[in-house]
């Protein structure tokens, strides 16, 4: 006969959560919520080139070069590096040989000439000048320093903006999620 098994299964244990697992579930579904409405509304390559009247192959081609003056050049996923480096290499291949038997022809050639025909040293009775190059004074350190405390100034408070408006952006969203919440909550509960 079976056993009988009441509120301690373990089926019965997954489904149910502590407050604080709740409010962690809740919380964690009201990020993704915002982070899709967040997605949702920005505007996308067809809908920048319909607004200029370009083709969205064009509007592609723009947010690359944005991208690249923001971030860098964006490098390509490992395997295509590898692939491209191997294509110019077997594409370079013949011509380094070539070079190198040339460069290898013409040190034999050289090393010939200057083993079978000796010439002995040539003396004259000019006396040679030595110039001392002319001295560079070293630059003004305090002004490079300075140009360096003003562009790390400058660094700051362009991130401390970027944060602040990325708080002010969270709060608004925050206070959007919950009052979503509440007017569901408020949808789902029972009058009483």
């Amino acid at each position: 006969m079976g056993q009988l098994r009441f509120e301690d299964s373990d089926e019965l244990r997954a489904q149910r959560m502590t407050d604080e697992e709740a409010q962690a579930v809740v919380a964690l579904w009201a990020e993704r919520e915002a982070e899709r409405e967040r997605q949702s509304q920005l505007p996308r390559v067809s809908d920048v080139a319909a607004g200029l009247g370009i083709p969205a192959e064009e509007a592609a081609a723009l947010l690359r070069e944005v991208r690249e003056r923001r971030n860098g050049p964006v490098t390509p996923p490992v395997y295509e590096v590898e692939v491209a480096s191997r294509r110019r290499r077997r594409a370079l291949s013949p011509l380094v040989l070539a070079a190198g038997i040339v460069v290898l022809a013409l040190f034999a050639v050289l090393a010939l000439m200057f083993t079978v025909v000796e010439t002995p040293p040539v003396t004259t009775g000019v006396r040679v000048m030595e110039i001392a190059p002319p001295r560079i004074p070293p630059p003004d350190m305090s002004r490079i320093q300075e140009e360096v405390r003003r562009a790390q100034r400058e660094a700051q408070e362009a991130r401390r903006r970027a944060l602040e408006e990325t708080r002010r952006g969270l709060d608004e969203a925050s206070r959007a999620l919950r009052d979503q919440a509440e007017r569901l909550r408020s949808e789902t509960t029972p009058p009483r």
